[in-house]
C-alpha cells in the first residue's frame, strides 16, 4: 500500500499569473495498491473513472518512463474542494506522477516529480508548491522546473470565499484575451516583486495596492456568480487585498492579523449563493509519501 498525501495550493496571487503558488494546510490523501482492476473511489462519480486525473497523470508518467502500466486500485480522501481554485486537480496529478515512480519503483526527486507534474498541467504555480510547499515562484525550462521559495510574515493569515458552486479551469481558460497591451504586462511586472516583498514584511499597504492584476481578473470575475457582491462586502470591511484564488471561483484575502469573520460571514450569508469564509493556514511543506 502507497500512501500519498498533498497540500492544497492557491495559485496566481494577484499579478503572479501562472506563475506563483502557495501551499496550504489542507490535504488530499490518495491510498493505492496493485489490483485486478481499475478502479477509484472517495470522489465524486464523474470522476471515478479512468479520466480521472490521477490516472491519467500515472499512465502519462508510466509512458514517459517507458513503462507498462499496472491495474491500480486508488482510494481517496480529500478535503480540497472540486474546482474551486484551490489546487484540487494539481494534488491529483502530483500523486499521479508520484504514485508511477513509488509503485514501479523508480528513482526520483521531488523537482523531477515538479517538473513531470508542470509540463503535464502546463504550468507550475499550483504544482510546484504541492511538490515543495511554501510560497513559490515557478517557470518550465527545457528540461527541469526552475522554482524558488519566499518567504511571508508571520502575520500574515489567508482567508478565502468558497462558493457552493465549481468553475471549471478548462472554461476560465477560454474567458483570456490571445493578446494583452503592453501596459497591463507591464501593470502586473510592477507589482510582482513588491508583493512578494510585502508578503515578507507584512506591509498591508503594499499588499492591497501589488494585489491587483490586469491580466486574469477583469476576464474572470464577471464569470464568478455574485462576486461583485462579494467584493462590496469586502470593500465595505475595510478589505483590499483580494483575488482571485487560481481560475476561481474562490477568492482569496492575503490579511496581517486576524480577521472579524464574523460579520463578513453574515453579510455573505445574505446572498443567493452560499459563500464561506475561512482561514487556511500556510504550509510550508509539500507532497509527504509512505510505503507499508
Amino acid at each position: 500500500m502507497i500512501t500519498i498525501k498533498v497540500p492544497a495550493t492557491s495559485a496566481n496571487l494577484g499579478p503572479g499569473f501562472d506563475s506563483i503558488g502557495v501551499a496550504l494546510q489542507l490535504y488530499a490523501t490518495f491510498k493505492v495498491k496493485e489490483g485486478t482492476e481499475f478502479s477509484i473511489k472517495g470522489c465524486p462519480v464523474a470522476y471515478t473513472n479512468e479520466n480521472n486525473l490521477f490516472h491519467r497523470a500515472y499512465l502519462h508518467r508510466v509512458a514517459q518512463l517507458k513503462l507498462k502500466p499496472k491495474f491500480l486500485d486508488i482510494e481517496v480522501q480529500s478535503d480540497i474542494p472540486v474546482a474551486r481554485g484551490l489546487g484540487s486537480s494539481a494534488s491529483f496529478i502530483v500523486a499521479g506522477i508520484l504514485c508511477a515512480h513509488l509503485i514501479h519503483e523508480v528513482d526520483f526527486t521531488l523537482g523531477e516529480i515538479a517538473f513531470a507534474s508542470s509540463t503535464f498541467e502546463g504550468h507550475p504555480d499550483n504544482v510546484c508548491s504541492a511538490c515543495l510547499g511554501g510560497l513559490r515562484a515557478s517557470l518550465i525550462c527545457k528540461n527541469y522546473v526552475l522554482t524558488e521559495t519566499f518567504k511571508i510574515h508571520p502575520d500574515l493569515k489567508f482567508y478565502f470565499i468558497i462558493p457552493d458552486f465549481e468553475l471549471l479551469t478548462s472554461l476560465t481558460r477560454l474567458a483570456l484575451p490571445d493578446k494583452i497591451l503592453m501596459s497591463e504586462a507591464v501593470h502586473n511586472l510592477a507589482r510582482l516583486p513588491i508583493l512578494l516583498k510585502a508578503l515578507e514584511t507584512g506591509d498591508q499597504d503594499q499588499i492591497n495596492i501589488c494585489i491587483q492584476d490586469k491580466l486574469h481578473h477583469p476576464y474572470r470575475f464577471p464569470l464568478i456568480y455574485q462576486s461583485e457582491n462579494v467584493l462590496a462586502i469586502l470593500d465595505k470591511a475595510g478589505i483590499k487585498s483580494t483575488y482571485i484564488s487560481g481560475a476561481g471561483p474562490t477568492i482569496g484575502i492575503l490579511h496581517m492579523g486576524p480577521l472579524n469573520v464574523e460579520p463578513i460571514q453574515l453579510e455573505l450569508n445574505t446572498l443567493r449563493h452560499k459563500f464561506k469564509l475561512i482561514e487556511l493556514k500556510f504550509e510550508p511543506h509539500g507532497i509527504t509519501y509512505s510505503k507499508d
